[in-house]
């Protein structure tokens, strides 16, 4: 599990006897580290007893949700040695916002909520200019979770930039902020 953008890994381990070398695999299409792409990394090392792989993701997103193998292929002096074996799969699943709050102009007086909707359970706050204002009113449907803010009789300070933030045990996300424009007669 990772947040949209946050880096994730995954490590796979086989015994050293004889040479073993590994492959990865996402959705059962083999990753190529020599195809240039450039949103995984793999590195092998070993030790006396082992071999070892890492699958290193920087920026999780949408694009590398999906299911990880990692095979151990045993082989020696080049001959294939049979006897392959993968690893169960792995789901990387990417927490990300999946409906940003939306710039709304409200006149002064008036009643305005803000929503925001994250794919899976999190905790969510609301910020205003970088203030921490509350955690909104949260709905699930779907494994979507909504969180609206309700502003009440807007006055003029509640104009700014509002966000929400989904906290996770893997990390924090962020939405796009929103801007609050409030419009009416200004009396001294």
């Amino acid at each position: 599990i990772a947040v949209d953008g946050g880096a994730t890994s995954a490590s796979c381990s086989a015994a050293l006897h004889p040479a073993v070398t590994f492959r990865w695999y996402k959705d059962n299409v083999l990753l190529d580290p020599s195809s240039g792409d450039d949103w995984y990394t793999i590195t092998s090392s070993s030790d006396a007893e082992h071999s070892h792989t890492l699958l290193s993701i920087s920026s999780a997103s949408q694009d590398t949700h999906g299911s990880y193998e990692c095979e151990a292929v045993w082989a020696a002096d080049g001959d294939f040695l049979g006897g392959n074996v993968k690893s169960n799969p792995a789901t990387l699943e990417v927490y990300r916002i999946t409906g940003h709050p939306e710039d709304k102009f409200v006149l002064l007086g008036n009643d305005l909520t803000l929503s925001c909707q994250l794919n899976d359970n999190a905790n969510i706050t609301w910020f205003h200019n970088d203030i921490e204002v509350g955690s909104g009113v949260q709905t699930t449907q779907g494994g979507i979770i909504t969180s609206s803010l309700a502003l009440t009789e807007v006055t003029w300070e509640d104009a700014g930039y509002y966000y929400c933030e989904g906290e996770y045990e893997q990390g924090t996300i962020q939405s796009t902020p929103a801007k609050v424009f409030v419009r009416g007669v200004w009396t001294p």
